[in-house]
């Protein structure tokens, strides 16, 4: 099995994300036969880099600079609770965005950061579907007169 990882690398959302797709693997059964490739999406490619202040950046999120801070505390406490990694949001930096997409075998996708147990599912429900055997409709067939003759068949 392949999983794109399509992510800003910069992104917290992204880092906990990952982290928690690790984790799911470390917990799959068939993880030495899975086959994780991270790759960059820019979400607007045109978005300038830019330093904001705290009071540009809260006035530009329609918030007080204090609501702004609470809410990059619980950022960075999601962040350190989930990967261990420590966040500092001085000073921010306004640059290029991008998603966060996980995508299955070119067909499943997750968006954002879920929980460790919606990626270790997600692992064992596409393992399941994807590794049955396919078996032929003759072989299940055990009643009736199935035979071939001279050439022709009977079904």
């Amino acid at each position: 099995m392949r999983i794109d990882v399509w992510s800003d690398f910069g992104s917290p959302f992204c880092v906990i994300g990952k982290t928690k797709l690790e984790h799911a693997l470390d917990k799959f059964a068939n993880r030495d036969q899975i086959e994780v490739v991270y790759r960059s999406f820019q979400l607007d490619p045109h978005a300038e880099n830019r330093t904001l202040s705290l009071q540009q950046l809260a006035l530009e999120k329609s918030m007080t600079v204090e609501q702004l801070k609470a809410k990059q505390a619980q950022v960075a406490e999601m962040i350190k609770n989930e990967t261990g990694l420590i966040a500092n949001y001085d000073p921010i930096v306004i640059s290029n965005s991008s998603l966060l997409a996980f995508v299955f075998n070119n067909e499943y996708l997750i968006l954002g950061a879920q929980s460790e147990e919606v990626f270790l599912n997600t692992l064992n429900a596409i393992w399941e579907k994807e590794s049955k055997p396919l078996t032929s409709e003759v072989e299940n067939q055990s009643e009736g007169d199935h035979s071939c003759t001279d050439g022709s068949c009977s079904v």
